[in-house]
């Protein structure tokens, strides 16, 4: 029997035992994957550990009707970035693209997302995936997945919202553009500079409530982010796990 033929008994035994919503989606996102919903990108990545930064280019995917594509106009560095990018941890895998503390302008939503459109101001931070599934996922508490999230930066894709050219880990955000699943993306106010936002990030996605209440954000920026378009450092306390930031921004408008 020929594959063409076994290609048409599986995709009738799926759809047959599919709900009509399951089935829309199938076919939706087989032709749509026919199409290789990837798109290039330049990144600033390092190809070995003890490699320097350099321009490449890399394939991100969209993984449903649920994702959005934003132009990065910046990316602040942590020093966690440098512990990534020079495998301090132990997780790192190359070419590794820092970066999650990003701020861009939306170019592209999925047909399921409503509440954002093209030309607002959104920022991803420390975590781009989780479960969603478990007791503190559904709290938005997605730090704390039981089922392990995946990192910004060289994360493990784990559940299927994260594709890449490499199929196992993630890039971040020092990338012309990025993809992300809604849920793990926060809106900023226009009437806040994108240059100042990043740092906020940090804390990861977990911010995103903050961010939907204006006197909370610019009481989280006046306490967290100022100064931050300056080399010097400065504090910022996350669940009680404290970091130091050396704020040097890069974008790729100003170099």
């Amino acid at each position: 029997m020929t594959s063409r033929y076994m290609n048409c008994i599986l995709l009738t035994w799926l759809l047959l035992s599919s709900s009509p919503y399951q089935m829309f989606t199938l076919l939706t996102w087989t032709q749509l994957d026919s199409k290789l919903i990837m798109i290039s990108t330049e990144a600033i990545a390092k190809k070995s550990q003890g490699g320097d930064y350099e321009k490449i280019t890399i394939q991100r995917g969209w993984t449903s009707e649920e994702d959005v594509e934003l132009e990065v106009k910046y990316s602040g560095f942590c020093h966690t970035d440098l512990h990534i990018a020079n495998n301090d941890l132990g997780i790192t895998s190359y070419p590794v693209v820092p970066g999650h503390e990003v701020a861009g302008v939306v170019t592209k939503v999925g047909s399921k997302v409503q509440d954002l459109k093209i030309g607002d101001h959104v920022g991803i931070g420390y975590f781009i995936d989780s479960c969603l599934s478990c007791e503190y996922c559904v709290m938005d508490d997605e730090t704390n997945c039981l089922k392990g999230k995946t990192m910004t930066a060289a994360g493990a894709i784990r559940f299927g919202r994260i594709k890449t050219d490499n199929g196992k880990y993630s890039y971040g955000g020092f990338s012309k553009k990025m993809i992300a699943n809604r849920h793990f993306i926060s809106k900023i106010p226009k009437s806040y500079p994108l240059e100042k936002a990043g740092p906020c990030f940090c804390a990861g996605d977990e911010w995103c409530d903050t961010f939907c209440s204006p006197f909370c954000l610019w009481l989280l920026l006046l306490y967290r982010c100022h100064n931050v378009w300056t080399s010097q450092r400065i504090r910022s306390t996350t669940r009680g796990q404290e970091c130091r930031h050396s704020w040097l921004w890069w974008s790729w408008t100003n170099g």
